[in-house]
């Protein structure tokens, strides 16, 4: 979302910036961490990632398109990736 608002600055979606910051900063101290960061490009890896589809292959190159999270060796939430970064960034 923070990558969308600094290309398309008349979205309302910059109000809520700071509270998803603040969530990360919560989760954080709590000791999770993050899985990704957002239209990062990585080899998929089907123990982090949720592909969008289901032909995309272990080590196939994809987009994070939104940031899991993990607590040590568990994961707790997936980051979801993609092959294509939405159309709006591109």
């Amino acid at each position: 979302m923070k990558k969308i608002t600094e290309t398309k600055t008349n979205l309302p979606t910059r109000n809520i910036l700071s509270f998803l910051s603040s969530i990360d900063g919560v989760l954080e101290n709590w000791g999770y961490k993050r899985i990704g960061i957002p239209w990062e490009q990585v080899e998929y890896n089907p123990r982090f990632h949720q592909p969008d589809v289901k032909d995309i292959q272990p080590g196939e190159t994809v987009y994070v398109r939104f940031v899991g999270y993990r607590d040590g060796d568990r994961i707790c939430c997936p980051a979801k990736v993609s092959r294509k970064l939405p159309n709006p960034l591109k």
